[in-house]
Formats: C-alpha cells, structure tokens, sequence
C-alpha cells in the first residue's frame, strides 16, 4: 500500500495548485492556554488532496498555464503528505470552520503533532488529537478515510529524503 500511496501523491502533487474559496482567516492563537487540539498535518495534505477544491484549482492553473506556481506547490506537497512539512496554507482552505472544530474538541487553538517548538510551549496544556476533526472537513469517502489513517500509523518519512526525492 505505501507504494500506492506514493505514487498517487506523485500524480496529485503534479496537479497542485490554490483554491479560489481559500480563506486569509490565520488559524487563532490564544493568550491562555487549557487545552490543545493536535493533529497529523499528513492527514490533513492527504484529504486536501482529494478534494474538488483542490481539483479545480489544479484545472485553473493548468489552463492558465502556471507552470512555476505548480512546481511550489509539488515542491510543498511532497513533504506535507509524506513527512512533517506545515500545512498552514492547507488550512487557510478550511479556516472559516476551524473555530467550530476548536469548539467542538474543546480546545483553544491547533498545534501539528510535528511542531516540537509549539507542543513544547504548551507543554501544561493538554493535548486532545484533533486528526479526523480536520479531515473531516474536507468530506472525505469511506476510502480516503481508510488511506488516511493507514497513512498515519506509520512514522513520516524524514524530512532530508523526501527532499532529496524532489
């Protein structure tokens, strides 16, 4: 399965590209800190990936002919789906429901699992994984739930050989 889930990534990444319903709405960040919703930021590459959002934005830069901007995004894609790459720009497509997400899972902000710096800074804080809570933004199939969470029981890839694939 994990050369399936390459090999998509590799065809997918070739179609990247943004969203015109993309939202600037920065991810909140709050002074007092109870609780933080982490996540996979894999989960959240993949189940973009599989979005019409993400489709039509591929089919507008291909027909304008983007060729630089679809070369950034394989280059930011890569990562992100495969190794512990942000997501940010991923969810500033879905930043108008993240506040219902932070409410739902009673948390103050979000915080990729990845993030040493920020998980060690909200270190009194306790964690509440907020993984599927995202991913179910995108309205995934019953399959690509299936892949995504194939995806994360495996340890990402390290951060120098996915780059080295690039």
């Amino acid at each position: 399965m994990k050369w399936k889930a390459v090999f998509y990534s590799f065809i997918a990444v070739f179609m990247a590209a943004g969203c015109a319903s993309r939202s600037n709405t920065p991810v909140p960040v709050a002074e007092h800190v109870d609780a933080i919703g982490v996540y996979d930021s894999r989960a959240v590459a993949l189940a973009f990936l599989r979005t019409p959002c993400f489709m039509q934005v591929v089919h507008d830069m291909e027909c304008r002919h983007c060729d630089q901007e679809l070369a950034e995004m394989k280059r930011m894609l890569l990562p992100q789906v495969h190794s512990t790459a942000p997501v940010d720009n991923i969810l500033g497509y879905i930043g108008p429901r993240i506040p219902a997400v932070l409410e739902t899972a009673d948390v103050d902000l979000l915080v990729s699992k990845w993030d040493e710096a920020s998980c060690r800074r909200y270190a009194s804080a306790s964690q509440v994984d907020v993984t599927m809570l995202l991913v179910a933004q995108f309205n995934p199939s019953r399959t690509l739930v299936a892949d995504v969470l194939e995806t994360i029981s495996f340890e990402p890839l390290e951060m120098d050989y996915v780059e080295a694939l690039q």
